[in-house]
Order: structure tokens, then C-alpha cells, then sequence
């Protein structure tokens, strides 16, 4: 236990230098200790992204994550997770033989069987490449057309025009109208077969969904919600049932630490039938004995200018008083910096003169150590 603490201590510089935080020399105090053969900090200074191996990937190929205790539920998203990621980069089964082998494990379980699932759910979004390419020759002619009528009308206003020219015209511009109509149907008729192959597929997919034999609350509670969409977002379905409406809360409403994704899922779907509709992780996860933390928000540092508008001299006024000293800075109406003032720590009021400026609207910003602390605007009159 102490060896592994030490290899993650160890590894701290290292984390901060792929972040531009810090640089050092090479020295023994900082050297990462092997992590099963490997450079532990070598997963922090290289590239990142979906198509590389890391640690915590192993970790989770053999069942050996650390930090224990781990739910079943965060397990079993980390899994579907990591075999979404071999099954897109085939690839990265040749990189370590414990990848190989989970992957092999997991092809014909539920998790393979879901990740078929959504796959189906994001086809039902792609267009044949045949009736893409149409539609976008379709725009081009039609804009084509477009700009050929604009020019027939302009011509057919000349008052000098024969009546034979204008007949000719006329007639021109009935051809151009005329194409575009077709046009527009042959686009009509194009997506119309779109969205009833979309429904086909729906249902096809809906149908392996259905197929999906579950034990667990986190995996019925995915099937559950595949198939509302599958019955309605997926066919363009615009309004729910009571009872898709009475499923999706009750998945909405549970702890999303025992319930997964789908909670989110279910709570965005049924957003749909009331907006309004808010949910207290912290009270669902505390009946079942989870404790959640919650971030506590700083408390924001008001700022204001006093008197505004103002002539000559004003006071920047201040919520509550800064740690460390900061800047007010003046700026035009095209963002070009005009004035600044230190503003010294433990001061909630700092005057400064406008003189010099000429009368218009300024924006002002207040910044501190840790960023912009407030922002607003002063007028300046005479």
C-alpha cells in the first residue's frame, strides 16, 4: 500500500509539467516509479484521446482498479465505456494482451448488445450518401433558378419591353417556376422516404432492444429508456403516452449513481412533457445510503461604480474586499483600454478621477489574482 501511495506522489510534478504549471531538472526525487513495467507519469506528458491506451484503462480491462470501494454500477459504465472505445479502435486490441481478452469477454454480453443498440440509434441519423449528394446538387440548381428569376423580374419591369418580349419572358419564367417546383417535390418526396426508412429502422432497432434480457436496475433502467425514444424521438413522434411519461420519471427520479446514465437520459426526454421538473440528487442518493458532495459556489463579489452617470471624479464600490491587490480597468466603446487603477486589498471603496475622459459610454472590468471579479458599465457626462 505504501509503495503504490508513493508512485502516485511521486508522479505530482510530472502531472503539473504536461499542464504548463511548473518546470523542473531532471533530479531522483521526481523520477516515477515502474507501474506495472511502465512509466506511471507517462500517461499524464503525451497525447490524450479516445484512440490511446492508458492505466486506467488496464485497470479496468482485469478488475483491478484501485482506490476501492467501487459501485457495480460505476464498474459496469466503466466497462461499457472502455469496450465502446476497442470496438471503434480495433487497433488498440494489439497494444496490451489484457485489452485482447476483455474485449473477447465481452463480446455477446449485455454491454456489447446495448453498444449495438445505440449504434442503431445514431444510424438512424445518416442519410443515404446517394440522397445527400441529390439534395445538394437540388440546393445548388434551385439557387441557380432562383437568381434567374430575380433577373427575368427585373427585366420584365423595363417599360420598354414589346409585348412579343414580354410573352417570351413570361413564358421563360414559367419554365424557371416550374423547375423549381419539381425540384421541391423531388426533395419532398426524398425525405419522406428518409423518414420512413428512419421508422423502419427504429423499429428494427427497437426490436433488439426488446430482445435484451436484464437482472440489474442500471440495465433495465437503459432499456427502459431506449424504448420510449425508439417509439417516439427516434419516428419524429412528437408527443408521449402516460405511461412512457409515468417510465421516463421514474427513472428521472432515482439516485444517478445507482440508476447510470439513463437517469440523465430519462431526465432530458422528460424535460419534453415539463421543463420545470427538478431533481434532488442529493435527498434520492441519501435514501439509499449514498452521500453526494456538493461544490460550494463563492459567493460573487458585486461591483458597481458610484455616481454613474459621472463628471469628473467616481468611486468603484465593492461587495467584499479583495486578498490580494487588483486592477480596474476602463475601456471605450471599441474595447480599447482607457484607464486603470490598482485596487488595493482589504479596500471596499476606491475613487479615481474621469477627467480627462470624453463624455460617452465606458465598460470596466475588476480583476483580481484569480480572474475577472466583476464587470459593468459607466457613463460619462458633462
Amino acid at each position: 500500500m505504501m509503495q503504490a501511495h508513493t508512485e502516485r506522489l511521486c508522479c505530482l510534478p510530472a502531472l503539473a509539467l504536461a499542464v504548463g504549471m511548473l518546470s523542473f531538472a531532471s533530479d531522483a526525487a521526481y523520477a516515477c516509479a515502474d507501474d506495472h513495467e511502465e512509466d506511471y507519469c507517462s500517461q499524464f506528458t503525451g497525447k490524450r484521446g479516445k484512440d490511446y491506451v492508458y492505466s486506467l484503462d488496464e485497470k479496468i480491462a482485469t478488475d483491478s482498479l484501485e482506490n476501492d470501494p467501487y459501485t457495480d454500477e460505476t464498474k459496469w459504465i466503466l466497462k461499457g465505456d472502455l469496450y465502446k472505445k476497442l470496438d471503434e479502435h480495433p487497433a488498440l486490441l494489439d497494444s496490451l494482451p489484457d485489452l485482447a481478452d476483455f474485449y473477447e469477454a465481452m463480446e455477446g454480453s449485455l454491454l456489447a448488445a446495448f453498444k449495438q443498440v445505440d449504434d442503431g440509434q445514431l444510424a438512424l441519423y445518416d442519410l443515404d450518401s446517394s440522397v445527400v449528394a441529390s439534395l445538394q446538387q437540388n440546393r445548388q440548381q434551385l439557387e441557380d433558378l432562383m437568381a434567374l428569376v430575380k433577373a427575368g423580374m427585373a427585366q420584365l419591369a423595363d417599360t420598354g419591353l414589346t409585348t412579343a418580349h414580354q410573352q417570351a419572358l413570361l413564358a421563360t419564367l414559367g419554365g424557371y417556376q416550374q423547375a423549381i417546383h419539381d425540384l421541391a417535390e423531388y426533395n419532398a418526396t426524398a425525405m419522406q422516404l428518409a423518414a420512413t426508412a428512419k421508422v423502419l429502422t427504429a423499429d428494427n432497432v427497437k426490436a433488439v432492444n426488446a430482445g435484451l434480457g436484464t437482472s440489474e436496475l442500471i440495465e433495465s433502467n437503459q432499456k427502459q429508456v431506449n424504448e420510449v425514444y425508439l417509439s417516439t424521438i427516434a419516428k419524429e413522434v412528437k408527443d408521449f403516452t402516460p405511461e412512457q411519461a409515468a417510465e421516463l420519471f421514474a427513472i428521472a427520479d432515482q439516485c444517478p449513481m445507482l440508476g447510470g446514465n439513463a437517469v440523465y437520459r430519462a431526465r432530458a426526454l422528460y424535460s419534453l412533457i415539463d421543463e420545470e421538473q427538478v431533481y434532488d440528487d442529493e435527498a434520492l442518493c441519501l435514501v439509499n445510503g449514498i452521500i453526494t458532495k456538493r461544490l460550494t459556489e463563492p459567493s460573487p463579489n458585486s461591483v458597481s461604480v458610484i455616481p454613474n452617470p459621472a463628471s469628473d471624479e467616481a468611486v468603484l464600490a465593492l461587495t467584499h474586499t479583495l486578498d490580494e491587490p487588483g486592477m480596474f480597468i476602463l475601456y471605450d466603446a471599441v474595447g480599447a483600454e482607457v484607464m486603470r487603477y490598482t485596487v488595493p486589498m482589504d479596500m471596499p471603496r476606491v475613487a479615481f478621477n474621469i477627467a480627462s475622459l470624453s463624455p460617452a459610454l465606458y465598460h470596466y472590468q475588476v480583476r483580481g489574482p484569480s480572474g475577472v471579479i466583476g464587470n459593468g458599465k459607466l457613463t460619462v457626462v458633462r
